[in-house]
Parts: C-alpha cells; structure tokens; sequence
C-alpha cells in the first residue's frame, strides 16, 4: 500500500515523497486494520528518517545562501547610498537651500503664493542645476502644508506641486547604481521569504513541532527561528 523508500533527486523530491505516504495514509485511514495503521505509521517513520539528512542540508542550505544574499543586497544598497551622497557638494547645497528658503519665504507672503512657487519650479528646472532643482523640491515640499485655501483649484496646484518635487527628488537622488541595487534587494528579499515559508512547510512535513504546535525543533526550526520582528515591526536575521 505505501510506497517504497529510494534514491531521489533531490531533497525537494524526498519531501513530496514523505507527504504523499502522509496523504495516502490519510486517504486510507478509515479502511484500515489496525495492523495496518501500525504499519502505515512505521513506514512514514521509516522514510522520514532515511530522507531527513537530505532534506535538513538542502532547506537550511538554500535558506542560509538566501540569507547571505539578501544581507549582500543591502550592503550594496548602502554603498550605492553613501556614494550618491558623496556626490553632492555640502557646502554648494546649503547655500543653494538657504536662498531657496527665502525665496519661498517671500512667495508665501505674495497674493498668489502658488503661481510664485510654480515660477521658482520653472526656473530651477530652466537652469539646469541640479542643486537649484533639489534645493526647490526640498524646500517646497515642507513650506506647501503652510497654503490653505478653500477653492478646489488651489488645492489641485498645490498637490501637484508636492508630487512633481517628489517626483523630481527621486529623480535626482536615486542613481542608476542605487536603482539597481534596490531592484536586486527586492529580488533578494522575495526570494528570501518564500526560502523561509520553505523551512516551515518543510518542518511540518518532518513533524518538527515541539508538542504538536510551533516552535520547531531540530535544524531546520532552529534556521526558521532566525527570521523574527524586531521591536518596530522590522525583520530581524539572527546569525547562525
């Protein structure tokens, strides 16, 4: 009735082949002797103890090479950041920001603080200056909370005017290194979490619960347990 243990594959194969003894023990449960129920559970035992080294080196492996890849992704991001910052000349940014701010200032104070600040957008973008344009989208983005007005016109300006300086800082600050590094982190991190939904569905299928009911135990538990939420809802990555 149950399937004999051989050579598999890999350790993906080994652990379809002990859920498919787990099925076709369950299907065939209500028809068995007690003999049989007796037999049906050794030779679940027998195959999850066979596969169980295959299995346990091949989950925690992908996971901890998943992991090393991830935590690869990040230091890149990082990189990508610091050089990006690198990039800008401090001293040039905060003259270029202090004139900024008081040229908004003074628009703010003007009968149509819009139309002003969307003249200050046009020509930070005409000069061509990056440090004039960031300077502007910085700016504008923490002075627009300060217009109120209750016609629908203004406010669809003033919207638009935070998501173009949203829009146009990403531009400006996010690189083609940076870009890429973060599109590689999101490929990482993916690929992180379904290695780790692994161990879980892998645990259950070797009966690695302790008690019947989380945590696991054994090696792959013990990989599962590393990944957990930090004190502000961050993932946290324990070392091995």
């Amino acid at each position: 009735m149950f399937a004999q243990i051989n050579a598999v594959r890999d350790w993906r194969e080994a652990v379809e082949k002990i859920r498919e003894l787990h099925k076709e023990y369950s299907r065939n449960f209500p028809i068995m002797t007690q003999y049989e129920r007796t037999m049906g559970e050794e030779a679940l035992s027998r195959a999850t103890t066979f596969y169980r080294s295959l299995i346990e080196d091949g989950v925690v492996g992908e996971f901890s090479a998943a992991v090393r890849q991830y935590q690869a992704s990040q230091a890149r991001i990082e990189r990508a950041r610091a050089e990006e910052i690198r990039s800008w000349d401090p001293a040039r940014l905060a003259a270029e920001l202090q004139v900024t701010e008081a040229r908004v200032s003074q628009s703010l104070t003007r009968p149509d603080p819009v139309g002003e600040l969307h003249a200050l957008e046009t020509e930070a973008h005409a000069s061509g200056d990056r440090y004039k344009l960031r300077a502007f989208c910085e700016v504008v983005r923490g002075s627009l909370a300060k217009l109120h007005s209750n016609d629908p016109d203004v406010g669809r300006l003033v919207n638009r005017l935070g998501q173009n300086a949203d829009r146009e800082l990403s531009a400006l600050r996010e690189s083609d290194a940076l870009r890429g590094a973060i599109s590689d982190g999101e490929t990482a991190f993916h690929a992180l979490i379904a290695r780790h939904r692994e161990l879980d569905s892998t645990a259950r299928t070797l009966g690695d619960l302790v008690g019947g009911g989380g945590p696991y135990k054994g090696p792959v538990g013990k990989a599962w347990q590393r990944i957990h939420p930090g004190e502000n809802g961050e993932m946290v990555i324990d070392p091995e």
